[in-house]
């Protein structure tokens, strides 16, 4: 990614992480409405080959246990700093940086 992990912009990209996360959970039932909506229609090979009868099982359900419905907002934002720390260095962060820049000429 590059830039300073101990920096002071890091620090304040991580805590706009939490809170963007914490506002998007807000919203959980309505992302899950729509996606579960969207699998009604034609195939998506985002879906991953589920069925449309096994849509609410298969997608909308793993999606909804993504934003820890049954969690405090303690625990939540715990998650999510950890989520960030196993970001760094991580061969696949790496590898999508270097994606975008052949692909995109986005510099990390």
């Amino acid at each position: 990614m590059g830039g300073e992990e101990d920096s002071e912009a890091f620090d304040y990209f991580k805590v706009l992480c939490m809170r963007g996360f914490l506002e998007a959970r807000k919203h959980m039932e309505k992302f899950c409405s729509l996606v579960s909506i969207m699998t009604q229609g034609p195939p998506m090979p985002c879906w991953g080959g589920v069925s449309r009868d096994r849509a609410e099982v298969g997608i909308v359900e793993p999606l909804r246990q993504r934003f820890f419905p049954d969690a405090d907002e303690g625990q939540v934002v715990e998650h999510v700093y950890q989520l960030i720390e196993e970001s760094i260095d991580n061969w696949r962060t790496w590898n999508y940086d270097l994606f975008q820049s052949i692909v995109v000429g986005i510099k990390a």
